[in-house]
């Protein structure tokens, strides 16, 4: 009997969750050591069942962490090799991917699920943390350009507008600016970040149209923005509520758009590439 053999032989008579942790920690060393050492099919296929089975025990005591160590320290090296029905293959995989997700290390979560849907795997058991890993891994990449930057811009000029509007009760113009300025910048950062999101995406045929139905998406913004002017005119008494409700308006567009139409269209874009 081989060792990794012995290790299977030990794991497959553990009934508890607690047994196969306990077993890895006191052999934590010798055991990723001898993953290490699989070279042929078999010890290969036997490979791939340890770590799953530790990577199952890892995620249903929420030790993600764990399941990151396992997956660099044992699966890394052998990831290509490892043999067995798809079957095991896939669990092996979908046990990975999902505590590599709850631990943020989308990079890697994405790359799984991602080899997940290129087979019979249901993804329906993945939907949620796929889309999200698909987004967070380019995010994490980006995210000061693309995120801290504009919410920076953003802030200033609210910041300015509401002053100058009531310092200066010159409404109508200074809101007019406001909103021109603000979607301007808007459209920019928005335009700035979807080329840094959708960069692996460039040669996709619908690149463009994309970016078109964005922009398209800022001028209903500003159709709507415009709508809000009426209100100025049936009374000044309502000045600092239109005010307000225009700031909270403007913020709350931009974060539907940030929050949760980027991350579906990111989300569709990856799939489309992973099912190619």
């Amino acid at each position: 009997m081989t060792r990794l053999s012995k290790i299977w032989s030990e794991l497959s008579e553990m009934k508890f969750e607690n047994q196969v942790l306990n077993f890895f920690e006191t052999r934590q060393t010798r055991i990723i050591d001898i993953l290490k050492t699989a070279e042929t099919s078999e010890e290969l296929e036997l490979a791939g069942l340890i770590i799953h089975r530790f990577a199952r025990a890892f995620n249903e005591r929420e030790m993600y962490s764990s399941v990151y160590y396992l997956f660099i320290s044992a699966y890394v090296n052998t990831a290509d090799r490892i043999t067995g029905k798809q079957e095991d293959i896939n669990e092996l995989k979908y046990e990975l991917a999902r505590g590599l997700h709850h631990n943020r290390k989308y990079k890697y979560s994405k790359q799984l699920f991602n080899e997940l849907a290129d087979t019979e795997f249901d993804t329906k058991r993945i939907d949620f943390w796929w889309n999200q890993s698909a987004f967070a891994s380019t995010r994490d990449e980006i995210w000061i350009k693309t995120h801290i930057l504009p919410s920076v811009t953003r802030f200033l000029l609210m910041i300015a507008y509401l002053t100058v509007v009531l310092w200066t009760k010159i409404f109508v113009i200074s809101t007019i600016v406001f909103i021109g300025l603000f979607l301007f910048v808007e459209l920019q950062w928005f335009l700035y970040k979807v080329n840094y999101y959708l960069k692996e995406f460039e040669n996709n045929p619908d690149f463009e149209l994309i970016k078109r139905k964005i922009k398209n998406k800022i001028v209903i913004q500003f159709g709507i923005s415009i709508l809000i002017f009426p209100i100025y005119y049936w009374g000044h008494d309502l000045i600092y509520l239109t005010t307000f409700i225009i700031a909270i308006y403007l913020n709350v567009y931009h974060y539907g758009l940030e929050l949760y139409y980027l991350p579906k269209l990111i989300a569709t874009q990856n799939r489309k590439k992973a099912s190619n």
